[in-house]
């Protein structure tokens, strides 16, 4: 099983179910697993981690990157990571 945790420089902005935040780590668990996300929360500096389907790319208009289309977050605790 191949574990590897990434640095992300820059920061990548998410969209999560705690509001917006940058992902700082993603950790990769092998390859039956969702990809993890390591993030700090804008608002509160909380430190979540998050599964792959839990997390959306934060609106960028300059970017081209759209405004979430209509899938809501599943609220779930196995997903969280505190």
């Amino acid at each position: 099983m191949a574990r590897a945790i990434i640095q992300l420089d820059p920061p990548i902005p998410l969209d999560t179910p705690k509001g917006t935040a940058q992902a700082h780590f993603l950790i990769e668990n092998g390859d039956q697993q969702h990809l993890q996300w390591v993030t700090f929360i804008d608002d509160t500096g909380e430190c979540w981690t998050w599964e792959n389907p839990s997390v959306l790319l934060m609106q960028n208009i300059t970017m081209g990157v759209r405004a979430n289309p209509g899938r809501p977050y599943k609220e779930k605790t196995n997903g969280e990571h505190n």
